[in-house]
């Protein structure tokens, strides 16, 4: 009977950090769309006072389409920020597992060394890692320690 080789994928390998990460993301994104927000709302005023400085009565055809161009925007920006938000904070825990995975594999391996768990020759990160340079660094420091 063949094993199986299905290898289970933690995503939050460290929750703390990557959550952490993530919330910046969705922060600077609110941040953002909030900018982009009131830079539209600012150009919508100046469309009513617009209209009220050539004397158009409040009732008039062009107050109604305005106010309906507002809130046609705020449902698109409502639908896009969410949208935006969501794939931000799923790009901050993709990103910063690209982060977190080399660092707790090297943490890991140290750990195990210092007390006497493993013998190892060379670490290796998952192709796409950050820090690639990390596991370098570790392999010629065990590679001269052994010899």
């Amino acid at each position: 009977m063949a094993k199986n080789s299905f290898k289970r994928k933690v995503i939050l390998i460290n929750p703390k950090f990557q959550l952490k990460i993530s919330g910046y993301f969705a922060i600077l994104s609110i941040i953002n769309i909030g900018i982009f927000y009131g830079c539209i709302r600012y150009f919508f005023s100046i469309f009513t006072k617009m209209g009220a400085e050539v004397g158009l009565p409040k009732n008039h055809v062009y107050f109604m389409f305005v106010e309906d161009q507002v809130m046609a925007m705020n449902i698109v920006f409502g639908v896009t920020s969410f949208i935006t938000i969501s794939f931000l904070m799923f790009a901050g825990v993709y990103i910063s597992h690209k982060v977190a995975g080399p660092l707790y594999r090297l943490n890991k391996c140290m750990r195990e060394m210092a007390n006497g768990e493993m013998d190892i020759s060379e670490i290796n990160f998952r192709n796409g890692d950050f820090f690639q340079e990390l596991a370098d660094g570790f392999n010629l420091f065990i590679k001269r320690k052994n010899d």
